[in-house]
């Protein structure tokens, strides 16, 4: 009867240490997961603040006020005069 005791005895044992074993694995997941959230979380901070960033770019560069701006500094277009432009005729 002695042998039959002490193998319960070890498989309590063993059980107790896979128990310990997944309670510790379980606490160390969470806790792994908890960083990724926090790195995810500063991600779509730094994402959310490009992409405002971005949107004032292209709302700047959508500004008829800005385009006419740069065509005439930087482009030296001007407006044509009424004898430079030719109307042209469509024969469909």
């Amino acid at each position: 009867m002695g042998k039959k005791k002490s193998r319960k005895l070890g498989l309590v044992f063993i059980g107790i240490v896979f128990g310990l074993l997944f309670y510790v694995w379980q606490h160390i997941q969470v806790i792994c997961i908890g960083y990724r959230i926090n790195e995810l979380k500063s991600l779509a901070v730094s994402l959310e603040k490009e992409n405002n960033l971005l949107k004032r770019k292209v709302s700047k560069h959508t500004n008829y006020k800005e385009i006419e701006r740069v065509a005439s500094s930087r482009l030296n277009m001007i407006y044509p005069e009424m004898k430079d432009i030719v109307y042209l005729k469509n024969d469909y």
